[in-house]
């Protein structure tokens, strides 16, 4: 399974309280999601953590055992470590991520200035800037048009990605 909701399965209740989950017989308790294929991989055990980020939950490990397993209070501290050490992980990949599109945004806002000091009259600075305002966000096709002041129409001066049909 790829997506669960919170409150789904055993991974969806950690996720929506919060709090570790020990389950012992995993097919057994009320909790447990998707029971044909635990049993068809021999799932029995499982323990859940929630993973605590800077700004609230992040994310769920969940270790599945095809033993009947109890956990003892040593593994649970060293889970805790690790699902500790995958969150500061979460967090710093969402950083990154996010650091990186803001500065790919700057430098397209950026390029745009530059290029919109030029003249429009360069089908290479026209279809430049289309492309930068497409980069700014996850779109199809962005589009540049002039104002004709003798027509009153608008005429596309350059496009980037998907074409625009002519009367869209």
């Amino acid at each position: 399974v790829t997506e669960l909701a919170v409150g789904e399965g055993p991974t969806g209740h950690v996720a929506r309280s919060g709090e570790i989950l020990v389950l012992e017989d995993l097919i057994g308790d009320a909790r447990a999601h998707n029971l044909a294929w635990l049993r068809e991989e021999g799932f029995v055990s499982c323990a859940g953590l929630p993973l605590h980020g800077r700004e609230g939950l992040v994310g769920v490990a969940l270790l599945l055992t095809r033993v009947r397993h109890r956990f003892t209070d040593r593994e649970i501290r060293l889970l805790k470590v690790f699902a500790s050490q995958a969150a500061i992980a979460i967090d710093n990949a969402r950083l990154h991520t996010e650091t990186r599109r803001r500065r790919e945004t700057a430098e397209a806002l950026a390029e745009i200035a530059r290029l919109t000091s030029r003249t429009l009259d360069s089908e290479d600075t026209r279809q430049r800037i289309a492309d930068n305002i497409r980069a700014l966000l996850p779109g199809l096709t962005s589009a540049l048009y002039r104002l004709d002041p003798e027509t009153g129409e608008l005429v596309l001066l350059a496009a980037s990605g998907k074409v625009v049909p002519a009367n869209g």
